[in-house]
């Protein structure tokens, strides 16, 4: 047990510090996990785009498909960020 000692005061804060940072170190993990899922969901709209104008498709434009990877990634990001913490208590032990 701590009293009022410099030392104790010192764990306090330090416990506090730790903490702190911890929860902040998960938010920032599941910030980047949706953001990488975001980029994966692009980069699949784009090789999708490089393979319907490969297989006899009609050039759509680098504009439109910059956009629509834009799009995918921004909608992919939103919902991964979403249904993180489902998918995180569903996962098996």
């Amino acid at each position: 047990m701590c009293g009022v000692g410099l030392r104790c005061r010192l764990r306090r804060v330090s416990r506090r510090l730790y903490h702190s940072r911890f929860e902040s170190d998960m938010m920032n993990a599941s910030v980047t996990s949706s953001l990488l899922w975001g980029a994966v969901g692009g980069m699949a709209f784009l090789a999708l785009a490089q393979g319907y104008h490969l297989f006899g498709g009609e050039f759509l434009g680098i504009a439109p498909m910059v956009v629509g990877a834009i799009a995918v990634l921004v909608v992919t990001a939103g919902v991964a960020y979403a249904l993180r913490p489902r998918l995180v208590r569903n996962e098996s032990p």
